[in-house]
């Protein structure tokens, strides 16, 4: 599964690539709303990691931008608030809620790696 990880902090994106490459994720990182949006709006993604506060362009409109554009990722998760939830999916092999499911159980790992290391 392809994942774009769209986080402007270098050591949450670096924690959080790591944790979704062990669990077998592709992963792509970007850490600006503008170059999220490019790159989001002209590749293909399984799903897709979306901080809320970016440089840039912030996670919503990036993410209002893809869909007013009709692109869809069979996951989108934003994060926010120290949480993760789903904003869009679409039917695939494996069914949305448990890829999801998948997806948070390797971020949550990532978490608390990033805590425990404070």
């Amino acid at each position: 599964m392809r994942v774009l990880l769209v986080e402007d902090d270098p050591r949450i994106a670096r924690d959080v690539a790591a944790a979704l490459a062990a669990g077998g994720y592709v992963v792509e990182q970007e850490r600006d709303g503008e170059e999220a949006w490019f790159k989001g709006d002209t590749e293909e993604y399984d799903a897709v990691v979306l901080d809320l506060g970016l440089p840039g362009m912030d996670g919503l409109s990036v993410l209002k931008r893809w869909r007013a554009n009709g692109r869809r990722f069979r996951q989108t998760a934003q994060v926010g608030g120290g949480r993760l939830s789903p904003a869009r999916t679409r039917s695939g092999s494996e069914s949305p809620t448990s890829a999801l499911a998948r997806l948070q159980n390797h971020l949550r790992r990532a978490a608390a790696q990033i805590f425990d290391n404070t």
